[in-house]
């Protein structure tokens, strides 16, 4: 398994666990809407500076948009949660430096 294939995987259990721990909150006994409104504004920024974080990381959809809407999603949870995924990909971009400068040498 590459470090790629890793990261990828990572990526998509830390969105996972954002849409479920949503729903809970969103559809729990009564609708927050401070968490719909959350969501709204954070989806609205992302197509608005289009930043898809998984293409970032060579994750491609087959359904248009669906990248930037969950970076969106994953801006929404908050600055610690947003913050720590970026971290996550800087270290992948940094380890992936890494691995090919390695291989360039040998």
């Amino acid at each position: 398994m590459t470090i790629t294939t890793l990261v990828t995987i990572i990526i998509l259990a830390i969105t996972v666990e954002a849409l479920i721990e949503y729903g809970k909150l969103i559809f729990g006994k009564t609708i927050n809407w401070k968490q719909i409104a959350a969501i709204a504004v954070s989806i609205l920024l992302a197509f608005g500076a289009q930043v898809d974080l998984f293409a970032v990381v060579g994750v491609k959809f087959i359904i248009p948009y669906l990248g930037i809407i969950l970076t969106g999603i994953i801006f929404s949870r908050g600055a610690n949660y947003t913050a720590d995924f970026i971290k996550l990909l800087q270290n992948k971009v940094s380890n992936s430096t890494v691995i090919t400068d390695v291989e360039k040498n040998e």
